[in-house]
């Protein structure tokens, strides 16, 4: 029966196919749609492989033996046994449900992804739904593999989707461009950034949904929840969870590693960017931990902020007159009040140079 259920999926996909095949033909481009189509596999592919790999360790540390005879970890009773089970549920149903947002907004917006984030009033009918299947499959043992499968397989969707994130960190080419503080050339603030975040994000959510999902199921195998305990693990399925605890604390590691690099586009402060304090406090505490909120309005705040500070200078204008009037215009039509701000208050700088009159007025600065 399930497997007949997951025809429907693959009818919708076929079905899919064929129309992206025909609107292609149409304009005799099937060749950028087999060349979109073989980048979607491929990075389906490489993160099926990882995926199947963190399968068959959680299949080995749940098939281990239950015997006390052959285990090294202590029993696991009482408060200890109702703390790991409500810690692993609670981290199992968070990324069980984030996994789902991630499937839904990869098949919406899958150009999105490398700067997700949710508007939790707008998605709460999907929240409650994601919850309350993650919460009813994980009930018994036989949903929870099928569980497990499903988030792997939400995940393979989530990688082949977000194939153009991964297409732009590669073929983007270097600017030439420094800058001074983390010695970055700019085209990796550009794509690159967004890439390998998006990368350790799905690492991390990957991983900790292995190790819960894996903790959760050992921890409801039959009789450990009718009698309120565990017996301990085997020595190599105790080795396998020190390994995999390492991992997510590496990946964490490189995540907060990489947030150094949004100290850059802080919009907070007299003067754009780092200061001294952000430099010799804020940048080495961000070495250690931090939390990432990225969003791509903050940089073109900072490049209004930016360009309105260097009009200041009489000197700076002709730089801008030549290079920038054509994204100083686009960021006055830009829906944000502060983007409106700035960029109306470098028109006001630019007005007495009669040399940007041209620009202004043939390029639409008047209109905006």
């Amino acid at each position: 029966m399930i497997r007949l259920l997951l025809l429907l999926p693959l009818s919708w996909l076929a079905a899919r196919m064929l129309v992206e095949w025909l609107w292609f033909a149409q304009f005799d481009w099937q060749g950028v749609l087999l060349q979109r189509w073989g980048l979607q596999l491929l990075s389906g592919g490489c993160a099926a492989i990882l995926l199947l790999a963190a399968s068959r360790w959680a299949r080995t540390v749940m098939a281990s033996p239950v015997d006390r005879s052959v285990s090294l970890a202590p029993v696991l009773r009482g408060w200890r046994y109702s703390l790991l089970l409500a810690v692993s549920g609670a981290v199992l149903l968070v990324s069980g449900v984030l996994i789902g947002l991630l499937v839904v907004e990869a098949l919406r917006h899958p150009t999105t992804l490398g700067q997700w984030s949710f508007d939790l009033s707008g998605s709460r009918q999907v929240l409650v739904l994601l919850s309350l299947a993650v919460g009813l499959l994980a009930l018994r043992l036989p949903w929870m593999v099928w569980l497990m499968r499903l988030g792997w397989i939400g995940l393979v969707v989530i990688a082949a989707r977000a194939w153009s994130v991964w297409a732009l960190a590669v073929d983007i080419p270097d600017t030439g461009l420094i800058e001074p503080l983390l010695v970055g050339d700019i085209s990796f603030s550009l794509a690159r950034f967004a890439a390998i975040k998006l990368l350790l994000e799905l690492g991390l959510l990957a991983q900790l949904f292995t190790l819960s999902g894996t903790l959760w199921g050992r921890l409801i195998r039959p009789p450990c929840l009718s009698d309120w305990e565990c017996p301990g693990l085997a020595p190599h399925a105790l080795n396998g969870l020190r390994r995999w605890s390492g991992l997510i604390l590496t990946t964490a590691a490189c995540w907060c590693w990489l947030s150094r690099h949004q100290l850059l586009w802080t919009q907070f402060g007299m003067v754009a960017g780092a200061g001294w304090l952000q430099v010799h406090l804020t940048l080495p505490f961000r070495s250690l931990i931090a939390l990432m909120n990225h969003n791509y309005l903050d940089i073109h705040r900072e490049a209004s902020r930016a360009i309105s500070n260097l009009l200041t200078s009489f000197h700076h204008q002709a730089e801008i007159i030549q290079d920038g009037l054509p994204g100083l215009i686009h960021l006055a039509l830009s829906p944000d009040p502060e983007c409106q701000y700035n960029a109306a208050l470098s028109f006001r700088k630019l007005s007495p140079n009669l040399d940007s009159h041209p620009g202004l007025i043939n390029g639409g600065g008047l209109k905006s």
